[in-house]
């Protein structure tokens, strides 16, 4: 993989009031994303962001490169490898396969370069 044709990064913070808000429309209000109380008893100690909404940063990456070739046909195969604290930055990148113009390696990591979304992602013809 070349390291200069990848694409990113694109970072962003999930701050409380998008987990909110990304949970009443995703019906994702699961205790552990917006219950603070609840989270430090966990093994995570705080409040974590839905692994979906995480996702929606390599879509925004791939969209501002692809425009409407992701919009028509892109795809994503992900895994969700570690939780992202709420308020913590990430950063999104995609990187191309060699051999395949419209194959992408694709990963999201934390500020401390750990990955915390890691996959496969493509955009139609």
């Amino acid at each position: 993989m070349d390291a200069s044709a990848a694409l990113g990064p694109l970072t962003d913070i999930f701050p409380m009031a998008r987990v909110r808000a990304f949970g009443e429309v995703a019906r994702a209000l699961d205790p552990i994303h917006v219950d603070t109380a609840f989270a430090r008893g966990t093994r995570f100690g705080v409040n974590i962001v839905q692994g979906r909404l995480v996702m929606t940063l390599l879509s925004r990456l791939l969209l501002q490169h692809h425009g409407s070739r992701w919009l028509n046909g892109g795809h994503l195969d992900v895994r969700f490898v570690r939780p992202v604290r709420v308020g913590e930055p990430i950063s999104a990148w995609a990187a191309p396969v060699a051999g395949d113009p419209r194959a992408f390696r694709v990963w999201c990591e934390n500020s401390r370069h750990e990955r915390v979304i890691d996959g496969e992602g493509g955009i139609g013809p």
